[in-house]
């Protein structure tokens, strides 16, 4: 019971930290074209640029963008939601050209500025944060075993959760930098923000830490309640009186616990004989 009740704290944050990688994991885009609520970056405000995807209408001007671990989705300019996405895929890329009705950063004849791109080697590290909920799945089901090795493994997977889960959000970081890089290069009013995915990720590096300290901790408070557990367990008994020899007896022999006759040694009966000559004096 004692372990248990110490072990709730590795139990709630490793169920935490495993929901928000799953949450993260469940990025944009969905099945069927849609945009799910988690992404990893938006970027608004660009300029009425356009997507040069074989598969997207290449005439339709943008006023938003989100890039997911599977994939990109757009707003176009009026456009209430989200309509057009990616296929899922891993390492995907994103190019967008400014539109005819865009302003100019420079010059018309300066295509750098008329065109960006975000390569596949940005978003191929996306990747990791769903590694990472793979390990939070093992660590949190190992976590309940009240075994030694199993609860080190458990310790063990946390603390590689955690090392996942902060490479994750590194990439993040850098893909979050490189596109408010390239979407100003065409927009210089572009706003480019963090998403969910973001500071879901960032929020489970703690939570698998301090997972993997207390699964460790609630094994050695285990362990230490089973060192002192017979002692615990006596504690409620009566306790045999201890016979103590050089206890003063008026009779013959002394008495145990139980009643039984003690045989007395050589110096309590000379004891016991100096004192009834004193008396009788």
């Amino acid at each position: 019971m004692g372990r248990r009740a110490f072990c709730v704290p590795a139990l709630v944050t490793g169920f935490l930290a495993f929901a928000l990688l799953l949450l993260s994991t469940i990025s944009t885009p969905l099945e069927g074209a849609n945009s799910s609520p988690f992404y990893v970056v938006q970027g608004t405000n660009l300029n009425n640029a356009t997507d040069s995807a074989s598969n997207a209408n290449q005439q339709r001007q943008l006023s938003s963008i989100r890039l997911g671990n599977w994939g990109y989705c757009t707003k176009g300019t009026g456009e209430g939601g989200f309509s057009y996405c990616s296929d899922n895929q891993h390492a995907y890329n994103v190019t967008l050209n400014l539109g005819s009705n865009g302003t100019d950063i420079a010059n018309e004849d300066q295509s750098a500025y008329r065109s960006t791109e975000i390569g596949p080697s940005w978003t191929r590290g996306l990747v990791v944060v769903v590694v990472a909920f793979v390990f939070s799945i093992i660590a949190f089901v190992l976590s309940f075993p009240p075994h030694l090795i199993v609860q080190l493994v458990a310790s063990l997977i946390w603390l590689l959760t955690a090392v996942l889960a902060l490479i994750a959000f590194a990439i993040q970081i850098a893909l979050f930098i490189y596109t408010r890089q390239r979407l100003q290069r065409i927009s210089p009013d572009a706003s480019v923000m963090p998403g969910p995915s973001f500071y879901l990720t960032l929020i489970s590096i703690p939570l698998s830490l301090f997972s993997a300290i207390t699964v460790c901790c609630g094994y050695r408070k285990t362990k230490k309640e089973d060192s002192y557990g017979g002692y615990k367990a006596g504690s409620g008994a009566s306790k045999p009186a201890r016979f103590n020899p050089f206890k003063r007896n008026r009779g013959a022999n002394a008495t145990d616990a139980s009643g039984s006759s003690i045989p007395l040694s050589s110096r309590q009966r000379v004891m016991q004989a100096f004192e009834k000559d004193n008396s009788q004096a």
